[in-house]
């Protein structure tokens, strides 16, 4: 078992040297992450998310009102007060 470890340890800390940080390999960032590595991967899915709770956001409005009145202006900021509350980022 702990073999396993040092070999899980030591193939992140080479990766980390290969140019890319800790945090990029590991995911626990998404900030400037090189193409290929987890935080990488984590961003483009935090993207993908952020399309999709809009798309649902704005049909949801859309079956309440027309784009651009303000009951759908209401809707959209009601939405997006919602998520900020309840995000768990």
């Amino acid at each position: 078992m702990r073999m396993v470890f040092y070999v899980v340890a030591l193939g992140v800390l080479l990766s980390a040297c290969a140019g890319h940080s800790l945090e990029c390999e590991t995911g626990t960032s998404v900030k400037d992450c090189a193409p290929g590595t987890a935080g990488h991967e984590r961003l483009l899915q935090r993207q993908a998310d952020t399309k999709t709770v809009d798309a649902m956001d704005d049909a949801r409005c859309r079956a309440y009102a027309q784009p651009g009145t303000e009951a759908y202006r209401a809707c959209r900021r009601r939405a997006d007060a919602d998520r900020q509350r309840y995000d768990p980022h």
